[in-house]
């Protein structure tokens, strides 16, 4: 065999070779099968006993309890519906676009293991061992191009090992606070009559309106030499319009609550928030009470008689409520929320204008030349027009002009004195 040969054979070995590492390579990476379509499928919502929100130590877990479900979290406290039904909206609108690895060796670098992934949500079964129903591992985002790499989590082992590439996954919270039903109250300002607010040396002050038809709101009792600040009372006033919560926790007794807030609506219900202060931060427990008549003849009169008698019912069972879903719990108020309903007496009023001294210069009031230049003044005061004639000096030595009116009384009396 001649030269020439021998360098065809070793150039053909040397493509050989470099094919076989190129297809090993190859064999050892997943790649995207065309397969397009809702990640979660047939997941029926009545089915769902628990769902567990992310992993490790940060977990959400949201419990079913009757309708609803409540946040184990916070001791249990109702979670907001909105929220739960917005969650699974969320889950079921990940959409893939392709499979891309079946093969859990890779889920490590695609960040779809419990430990590294981005998002974990589980739907567990209201059953005592909890079985998982589905969920879904959010992982790392891909290396060129929009998506992420996601993983389907099911019954079946062989199905939760599936890898597949999601574009435009929505945001899903894990965090507990954003499951809360954080409304205290929420009502209309027209509703309020007036609120008091009691301080820790149990003095009080009232704001009210000024007549029940009245938005003005005015200080029951006002000091002498005093005068209300308006916004200040307004926002005192309305603080119970629109009251929330930044956190909740079971009453432990652990707190004083030597601060009062109440707020009187005009259909006789009385909202009561004890406030109890720990270091910056204020708490309050929250009761309701209705104070008004309570109709005991069911016999059918006027349709206005019938429409007020559901009202002062209705009013009193929303009292009733209000007072059983808040019992035995603390909420933590915003700081700026909190201020409105501690705000003392002194905080509301400021010092009417005093009357000016004797010989004192009346209240400055500003005008156009106060603001204008010394050149400019100047200028004006050439240029303006005079309000009316000066009157004239005599000189010295002259005689003074007669008096016409003085001339015509003299010539009409002889005996006047000539002037």
């Amino acid at each position: 065999m001649n030269n020439r040969n021998l360098a065809i054979l070793a150039m053909v070995a040397v493509i050989t070779v470099a094919l076989a590492v190129s297809l090993s390579k190859r064999a050892g990476k997943p790649s995207a099968a065309a397969v397009e379509g809702d990640l979660i499928q047939g997941l029926d919502p009545a089915a769902i006993g628990t769902i567990v929100l992310g992993a490790g130590d940060e977990v959400t877990t949201l419990r079913r309890a009757g309708r609803g479900f409540v946040v184990a979290e916070k001791d249990n406290y109702p979670a907001r519906l909105s929220a739960i039904n917005d969650l699974l909206s969320n889950c079921l609108k990940v959409r893939t676009t392709g499979l891309f690895a079946s093969n859990p060796d890779h889920f490590a670098d695609l960040e779809v293991t419990e430990d590294k992934a981005r998002t974990v949500v589980k739907f567990l079964k209201a059953e005592p061992n909890e079985p998982i129903l589905t969920g879904l591992i959010i992982g790392k985002n891909l290396e060129k191009g929009d998506g992420s790499y996601v993983r389907l989590l099911a019954a079946d082992a062989q199905a939760s090992n599936d890898v597949y590439i999601a574009t435009d996954i929505p945001w899903i919270s894990t965090d507990a606070g954003q499951y809360l039903d954080k409304e205290i109250t929420s009502f209309d300002r027209k509703d309020i009559a007036a609120v008091t607010v009691t301080d820790a040396n149990a003095a009080s002050y009232t704001l009210q309106r000024a007549d029940p038809n009245s938005d003005a709101i005015v200080l029951s009792s006002t000091p002498e030499g005093k005068k209300l600040k308006a916004s200040d009372a307004e926002s005192t006033f309305n603080a119970m319009t629109s009251l929330r919560f930044d956190d909740v926790a079971k009453n432990d007794g652990g707190f004083t609550f030597d601060r009062v807030y109440t707020c009187r609506l005009k259909n006789q219900t009385v909202y009561n928030l004890k406030l109890a202060k720990k270091g910056d931060k204020t708490y309050a427990s929250c009761t309701a009470t209705y104070t008004g008549e309570v109709p005991t003849d069911a016999r059918t009169e006027s349709d206005e008689q019938m429409k007020e008698k559901e009202a002062k019912l209705l009013a009193r069972d929303n009292a009733g409520k209000f007072t059983q879903q808040h019992q035995g719990w603390v909420y933590e108020i915003p700081s700026y929320k909190a201020s409105y309903l501690t705000r003392s007496l002194n905080e509301l009023l400021e010092d009417l204008p005093k009357p000016g001294e004797p010989n004192e210069p009346a209240a400055d009031v500003i005008n156009d030349a106060d603001l204008a230049s010394p050149a400019e003044a100047a200028a004006t005061a050439e240029t303006a027009e005079p309000d009316e004639e000066p009157a004239q000096t005599p000189e010295p030595n002259q005689p003074v002009p007669a008096d016409a009116n003085a001339v015509a009384a003299a010539a009409a009396d002889p005996n006047a004195a000539k002037p």
